[in-house]
């Protein structure tokens, strides 16, 4: 059985590498973000279309 890991803030950055390490590892991921992924996200994506998964998150916060 695989894990599944669930990563936050995963359309750029940390969160992406981590999207990328795990997906390489042959775990079933979760991928959040805020803001519509980027192209190179969505080309990572696609390359694990059937053990990745993406939900956008909505934001509650204030941000100034």
């Amino acid at each position: 059985m695989s894990q599944h890991i669930v990563i936050t803030g995963a359309n750029r950055g940390i969160g992406l590498g981590f999207v990328n390490h795990y997906l390489k590892q042959g775990m079933r991921v979760t991928a959040c973000h805020r803001v519509l992924p980027r192209a190179a996200t969505r080309r990572c994506i696609a390359a694990f279309k059937s053990t990745v998964s993406t939900i956008k998150l909505g934001e509650t916060g204030y941000y100034r």
